[in-house]
């Protein structure tokens, strides 16, 4: 096995064992549980993109934050059902689309042996206790991540390239990060 296929795998052991107990168990931070009951509203035609709803009494109309988030959750909702593995799958998803951003920009920005190291950055995300804490939880930050880290490959792509369509696409990924947690 050539050793950067063994560190992967430790990397990714690590993730497992990070991620996959909290996927299966109930129960979250509120704001976590906020952001899952206002998404399966929205999901459920209660409210709208613009106007969510929480409860009838607390934040019927809940603009403390913009609705991307809300948005994509209440679209998995809609595709999977209202369980609680459904938030899970949620912040699944996005933690491996974090990763995926995560080894595209080390790929970008390490110019020698690239994928030879991209468990690196992985394993350094991963030892970061208020990461594994974030996903466990359904923050926004989360979907913010995924948003900042392609913004940022394609900002770099285009510094490196000239190319003008990598950083419109940089920009608008910047636009939907704004649009998952605000300034």
């Amino acid at each position: 096995m050539k050793p950067d296929r063994a560190f992967w795998l430790i990397t990714l052991s690590l993730f497992g064992l990070i991620f996959l107990p909290a996927l299966v168990q109930e129960g979250m931070f509120l704001d976590g549980v906020t952001y899952s009951a206002i998404s399966k509203n929205l999901a459920q035609g209660i409210g709208s993109v613009w106007s969510p709803h929480y409860t009838q009494t607390l934040y019927p109309e809940f603009h403390e934050h913009p609705p991307l988030v809300f948005i994509l959750q209440a679209g998995l909702f809609k595709l999977c059902g209202s369980s609680f593995y459904t938030e899970r799958l949620f912040t699944l998803l996005s933690a491996l689309m974090t990763m995926l951003g995560i080894v595209k920009c080390w790929g970008l920005i390490c110019s020698q042996k690239p994928r030879e190291l991209s468990w690196l950055p992985i394993l350094l995300w991963l030892l970061v206790p208020i990461v594994w804490w974030s996903y466990r939880n359904n923050m926004l930050e989360n979907v913010l991540s995924v948003c900042c880290l392609f913004a940022s490959y394609f900002i770099i792509k285009a510094l490196q390239s000239g190319s003008v369509r990598h950083l419109i696409y940089g920009s608008f990924l910047i636009v939907l990060a704004f649009l998952s947690k605000g300034f």
